[in-house]
């Protein structure tokens, strides 16, 4: 079954009833016709014509309303699918952040303790050279006085 717009339920909603006042003027006026001249067969051929006019009308306006139905049933299906996957996504989502959030921790920990090792390398580095230029001075120094 097609899903069919609301415009067209109004449209076909509109013609049917547009379609009703129609028959239903013509039943009215030959109702007393076929009632009071029950005798010639085509008044009361006429009546018998509007009568199933109305019965097809009727059927018609019964079809529609079991479409609008029948769509009112698929699409509650088809919103009760999408409620329960946006709520399994929702629940996956706050899982997937809680980990990112741990990730995005252990990222910083991480860079963290490089910028820690970094500056102990620095600091290591710079305390030999002042003990290679503490040495080659007291080298200097020893060859100069001796």
């Amino acid at each position: 079954m097609t899903s069919r717009t609301p415009e067209y339920y109004n449209k076909t909603l509109r013609q049917l009833d547009q379609n009703y006042y129609l028959i239903l003027n013509e039943y009215t006026d030959q109702y007393p016709r076929a009632k009071t001249y029950y005798y010639i067969p085509d008044a009361n051929k006429s009546l018998e014509d509007d009568m199933n006019n109305l019965k097809t009308l009727q059927k018609d306006f019964f079809l529609l309303r079991n479409d609008v139905e029948n769509e009112i049933t698929t699409n509650t299906h088809e919103i009760n699918k999408l409620d329960k996957m946006i709520t399994k996504l929702n629940k996956d989502n706050k899982k997937l952040n809680a980990s990112l959030s741990g990730l995005n921790q252990a990222s910083q920990s991480a860079q963290g303790m490089f910028n820690d090792a970094q500056e102990l390398y620095n600091q290591y580095l710079l305390g030999n050279c002042y003990m290679t230029l503490g040495l080659v001075s007291a080298i200097t120094l020893f060859y100069k006085y001796k």
